[in-house]
């Protein structure tokens, strides 16, 4: 499943970070100096007071003074312009470098968010399915319950988080049609996936038919199965759903349908498992999984598996 792996995305070089924020440093320190000796709001004053005593020499016709005065004040607008042109382009080049560090820290997320999606969505992108759809759509017949049987010397059945081997899967686990399992997809090039799947067929107490619950248009839907690739998932709809299922400890490894898709992938508990609330319907564990870079997402418990022993 190395397509499915985040690549190796190259990230900004933290160097060139620590130096935009020096640059920046200096910018700001350029911002306060500008505005120590005389701020812009003192010239204006100033200039204020020029134009009063120019109109107080006009009206007396004292040109000597309205002489003196315009020297002054045309000295005063100039240093004023030259301020604010500076103030702008100290300004400027404080926003071209907030942009810069911006550009850093979106490229760094980009380079993270692609990484996952690409490690999710591939050729056999799979969209979200609720379990409530899946429930509704289980079969009105009766079909036969299936008490598991043990596979032999070598390889034993084991219930879902159970260590003992050679024993029947208890009644919540046991495989009906219309049961939701993981199963375990073997596409002929080395490569696997456990994907949402569902028993359409019961053939006998070790083989099954399981059909995709979302495949990809014009592909295979439909697949032969034993116990050796498939984990049934709780029947949150049924009495005793949890039978058989018990409550994963922190650090326990899993594999778990990732939001927004129905395929599942190694992860390790955080915490849970977390009871319903108002805004979640069912109970959820909180995991981080594989490559996702320590980020913790919650997942419906009855999506979360332990893989057995083969």
């Amino acid at each position: 499943m190395d397509s499915r792996r985040r690549g190796s995305q190259k990230r900004p070089a933290q160097s060139e970070a620590h130096a935009v924020w020096g640059q920046l440093t200096t910018s700001i320190g350029r911002i306060n100096e500008s505005q120590t000796s005389q701020t812009l709001a003192d010239d204006i004053i100033k200039v204020n007071r020029y134009l009063n005593e120019i109109d107080s020499a006009v009206a007396v016709d004292d040109f000597t003074t309205f002489d003196r005065l315009q020297g002054k004040l045309r000295v005063l607008l100039e240093q004023i312009k030259r301020t604010t042109e500076e103030h702008n382009d100290v300004m400027k080049d404080t926003i071209e470098k907030l942009s810069v560090l911006k550009g850093i820290r979106g490229a760094d997320e980009e380079a993270r968010v692609q990484a996952v999606n690409d490690k999710r969505i591939n050729s056999n992108k799979r969209q979200k399915m609720s379990p409530a759809a899946t429930s509704s759509q289980r079969t009105a017949s009766s079909p036969p319950l299936v008490q598991t049987a043990t596979r032999g010397a070598a390889q034993a059945s084991a219930p879902v988080g159970r260590p003992k081997k050679n024993t029947a899967l208890p009644p919540a686990q046991q495989l009906r049609e219309g049961r939701d399992v993981a199963f375990r997809h073997d596409k002929g090039d080395g490569d696997a996936e456990w994907i949402l799947a569902k028993i359409v067929k019961v053939v006998d107490a070790h083989s099954f038919i399981v059909q995709d619950v979302d495949p990809s248009p014009g592909a295979q839907d439909k697949f032969p199965a034993t116990l050796k690739n498939i984990v049934p998932l709780p029947d949150i709809e049924a009495p005793n759903a949890w039978q058989g299922y018990p409550v994963y400890p922190k650090h326990t490894r899993v594999i778990a349908q990732y939001p927004d898709t129905t395929s599942f992938y190694p992860a390790q508990i955080i915490s849970g498992r977390h009871q319903p609330s108002p805004l979640i319907k069912y109970e959820t564990y909180s995991l981080e999984f594989d490559d996702d870079e320590g980020q913790e997402k919650k997942v419906p418990a009855h999506r979360v598996v332990v893989v057995p022993p083969s």
